[in-house]
């Protein structure tokens, strides 16, 4: 479900894909540097905000588990110094960006099922695509920006 593009130093931003237009949107923005404090701190953000705007359980713990693993991506590989966690609630889904200025390693090859077996981590996407009916990962030359949208039921 994962998709991620990498243009290229010299690319242009690549845009994410359309998705219907909503009739009301509500945004929550948090921005900070990047540290293991972090991934607690916008996982709360994260869960307050989606109480205060009276999501669903389920939502609520999508959104906390694609927050701390997508933030812990971050910390672990991209090397930026700041993370910027947007969260959006549309009429259709509670969408979840997560921006950082660094450019993550590439992985020589894919991850093999049996080699990873008995690993510590190393699953962040896989639980992100299991909570998320869609996923975007954009790399360019100012940053990396993920998104992931959780369906919520119409209002």
């Amino acid at each position: 479900m994962s998709t991620v593009r990498d243009p290229g130093p010299l690319a242009a931003p690549v845009r994410l894909a359309p998705r219907a237009t909503a009739l009301r949107e509500t945004e929550a923005l948090c921005s900070m540097p990047v540290s293991a404090e972090a991934v607690p701190l916008l996982r709360r953000f994260a869960r307050d905000t989606s109480r205060q705007w009276d999501l669903p359980g389920s939502a609520q713990e999508a959104a906390c588990v694609i927050v701390t693993e997508l933030v812990t991506n971050v910390l672990l590989h991209s090397g930026s110094r700041d993370v910027t966690l947007r969260i959006v609630l549309s009429d259709f889904a509670l969408t979840v960006y997560v921006d950082d200025e660094g450019r993550w390693k590439h992985r020589p090859a894919a991850r093999l099922a049996a080699e990873d077996a008995g690993a510590r981590c190393g699953r962040g996407l896989q639980l992100v695509d299991a909570y998320a009916v869609a996923c975007d990962v954009d790399r360019t030359e100012r940053g990396t920006r993920v998104r992931a949208e959780i369906a919520v039921a119409a209002a």
